[in-house]
């Protein structure tokens, strides 16, 4: 579960070009800062390490995900310098893999996140944030901050989190075929983070999942890159309920494209 609580740095972002690990999909992006919020930065911005992905299936390329909302860059996962100039080359990958480890040791973590590094046997390759227009109280271009204080429950019920999921070699279990567990992991990563988005702040480690009732539905083959989406679907106080989903998007609509459902718990921590 979700439990640690570092003390995190604010982070900018700058106008940049966003590029993909498919060579012909590469655009220009005008966004700047939209939210900066502890360890938090939210944007419209390029794949984090492109070249450290697997080749994406049309659904997850860039011009799907915007449509999926913002892009949640958490300092812990992506380190504390995106603005690599040579993105393409092993270097860069390798310095940016630096300021990570780097950024995490000097916030009190002891080693790489389950779900979000480069050697994660399951990995999460990004997630990407909507929010309700009247909870984000913009114009839905992706530029505008989020500002929200406790008021609007009906409208936080509409947070979703969206994210791209690959399954790599380390995750197997029987021959060819990944472990329930990684499937189970995912969800547990996907309600806690949807959780800490409810407020329509970002608030990385604001809570801890305190339950995951999983189903899985279909068996996972080795290198399959899924969908995964938690979304808020009722709030008591403290306590966020988030339903979740794995789903194959390549797969015909219905239960032959869900890999596996789950519902959970989140419970924020009290407010000073």
């Amino acid at each position: 579960t979700n439990n640690s609580n570092p003390q995190s740095k604010a982070m900018t972002i700058n106008q940049s070009t966003v590029t993909s690990n498919n060579s012909d999909e590469i655009i220009s992006s005008s966004s700047s800062t939209t939210l900066t919020s502890g360890s938090t930065k939210v944007n419209n911005d390029s794949s984090s390490n492109p070249n450290s992905w697997p080749h994406l299936p049309n659904w997850a390329l860039l011009h799907e995900r915007i449509r999926w909302g913002d892009k949640l860059n958490i300092l812990e996962w992506e380190g504390t310098d995106d603005d690599d100039e040579n993105v393409d080359s092993k270097n860069a990958i390798d310095n940016k893999d630096d300021k990570v480890s780097k950024y995490r040791l000097s916030n009190g973590w002891l080693g790489n996140d389950l779900m979000h590094s480069k050697s994660s046997p399951v990995r999460i390759l990004e997630y990407r944030l909507f929010y309700n227009e009247e909870l984000k109280g913009g114009e839905g271009d992706g530029t505008s901050t989020i500002n929200v204080n406790g008021d609007g429950e009906e409208n936080k019920c509409s947070t979703t989190l969206t994210g791209i999921v690959h399954f790599t070699k380390n995750a197997e279990s029987h021959p060819k075929h990944c472990h329930g567990g990684s499937m189970t992991s995912i969800m547990d990563d996907v309600i806690g983070w949807t959780g800490f988005c409810v407020s329509g702040e970002v608030k990385p480690w604001s809570g801890y999942t305190v339950q995951v009732n999983t189903t899985l539905k279909k068996i996972v083959k080795v290198g399959m890159i899924l969908k995964i989406v938690g979304k808020v679907v009722k709030i008591e106080r403290r306590k966020v309920w988030v339903e979740a989903v794995l789903i194959d998007p390549q797969c015909e609509e219905g239960d032959d494209s869900i890999h596996a459902k789950a519902e959970g718990l989140v419970i924020l921590k009290k407010t000073e």
